[in-house]
């Protein structure tokens, strides 16, 4: 019985709270969410990589020119958005990566079936 440690309660929890949040990497710090995101390229970064939706830039580039995405220009030409307002957007109008459902991916299948056919592929 080499090394025997005595310790209170409270010190033991300490250590293992510590330990458990150093597994868990919570010691990083996290990324701070601007709260204004400048320009189209910078909003499709941040839907793709922080918020979960996979996004094209022209997808955006098209919603903007329609109206249909929340934006504020200036100067006629330079976008800035709003991260809160562009997450409402995209949970209304994109599916995150990774739900699709069974019937989606049946619909999907089943166009790219008949696309290729068109196409005289093999199925």
């Amino acid at each position: 019985m080499e090394n025997i440690i005595l310790t209170s309660e409270a010190q033991l929890t300490q250590l293992l709270e510590n330990a458990v949040r150093k597994i868990l990497h919570e010691d990083e710090p996290k990324k701070a969410v601007p709260e204004r995101i400048s320009g189209c390229r910078a909003a499709v970064d941040f839907l793709n990589n922080e918020a979960g939706y996979r996004i094209s830039l022209s997808l955006i580039q098209k919603a903007t020119a329609a109206g249909t995405i929340p934006c504020r220009r200036f100067h006629n030409k330079h976008l800035v958005f709003s991260h809160h307002e562009l997450l409402e957007w995209a949970e209304k109008n994109c599916q995150p990566v990774g739900d699709m459902s069974e019937v989606t991916l049946s619909i999907a299948n089943n166009a790219n079936d008949k696309i290729r056919k068109a196409k005289g592929g093999v199925k």
